[in-house]
């Protein structure tokens, strides 16, 4: 049986209403940091 599919979405941008850095936010149940530099 496969786990289900995460679908997640990030908007870029600075974050300064979102109050951090969005592309170093934990994610996840444990916690896990998703890096993307494109």
């Amino acid at each position: 049986m496969k786990p289900p599919l995460t679908l997640l979405v990030l908007a870029a941008g600075l974050g300064s209403r979102y109050g951090g850095l969005k592309q170093l936010e934990k994610i996840g149940p444990g916690g896990e940091t998703l890096m993307d530099y494109s």
